[in-house]
C-alpha cells in the first residue's frame, strides 16, 4: 500500500476491466467504462438477480468517495481497490465495510468526489451520481 497526493483518472483502455464483482471465484459482473458507470450497470444487473450483494467482492481500479458511498448504499460489504481516496476510506470506516488498496490518495480529481467530501450519507451520494449519470446521457450501453 503507499500513499501519494491527488489521482487525475484517464479513460482506461478497451481491454481493462475496471469493475469486476465475484461471489467466491465466480466472475458476476465486470465493466471497462469510465466515472462511475460500471456501478451504474452493476445496480441495474443487482436489480435482474436475487443474490445478496453482502457476500459479494467488489474490485474497482479507482475508488473515491462517491464509488464508496455507492456501494455501500447497494450493500457491498468487500471492497479491493487499486486506487482508494481518503474520503472513501474515510466512509469505508464509518460504514464497517471491509476494504484494501494498493495506493491511498489524498483524493480523486473529480467533480462528484469534490461534492461529497462533507456527505456520508450513502442515498445523498447515490441520488447525486444519478442526477449526474442523467444529465451525461445513457447509463447502459
Amino acid at each position: 500500500m503507499s500513499q501519494s497526493g491527488e489521482y487525475s483518472q484517464s479513460k482506461p483502455s478497451e481491454e481493462e476491466q475496471t469493475l469486476r464483482v465475484y461471489a467466491g471465484d465466480t466472475l458476476l459482473f465486470s465493466s471497462n467504462r469510465n466515472w462511475l458507470y460500471p456501478l451504474l450497470d452493476f445496480e441495474i444487473y443487482l436489480q435482474s438477480i436475487s443474490d445478496d450483494p453482502r457476500g459479494m467482492v467488489v474490485y474497482d481500479k479507482v475508488v473515491g468517495k462517491a464509488a464508496a458511498l455507492f456501494l455501500i448504499h447497494l450493500g457491498i460489504r468487500q471492497v479491493e481497490a487499486g486506487i482508494l481516496s481518503e474520503p472513501a476510506k474515510l466512509a469505508f470506516e464509518r460504514y464497517q465495510v471491509r476494504f484494501s488498496y494498493h495506493q491511498l490518495v489524498n483524493r480523486i480529481a473529480c467533480k462528484t468526489e469534490e461534492s461529497l467530501l462533507n456527505e456520508f450519507d450513502p442515498w445523498a451520494a447515490y441520488e447525486l451520481v444519478k442526477t449526474r449519470a442523467k444529465k451525461s446521457g445513457p447509463i447502459s450501453d
